[in-house]
C-alpha cells in the first residue's frame, strides 16, 4: 500500500536530462514491476487528482464504474 506518490517537477529520467518527459511514467511501470516481482496482481489502483487524470488515462488506466478510481 502506497499513500501518496508525487513527482516533483524536477524529475528527468536517466539518459534523458534534456526532458522532464517519462518521469511519472517510469515510476508508475516500477511500482507494476515490483508488484509482479512480490506475486502480487500487478493491478495498480489510484485515487488521482483532476489535473492528473489525463496522464493516468495515457498510460492505460481506466475509471472503474464512475468511482473516481483509476486501474
Amino acid at each position: 500500500y502506497i499513500d501518496i506518490l508525487t513527482n516533483s517537477p524536477w524529475n528527468v529520467v536517466r539518459n534523458k536530462p534534456e526532458t522532464k518527459a517519462g518521469a511519472a511514467t517510469s515510476l508508475v511501470e516500477g511500482i507494476v514491476r515490483e508488484s509482479i516481482e512480490l506475486k502480487q496482481s500487478g493491478i495498480i489502483k489510484t485515487n488521482a487528482l483532476t489535473r492528473a487524470i489525463p496522464f493516468y488515462e495515457k498510460i492505460g488506466f481506466v475509471e472503474e464504474n464512475g468511482s473516481g478510481e483509476f486501474i
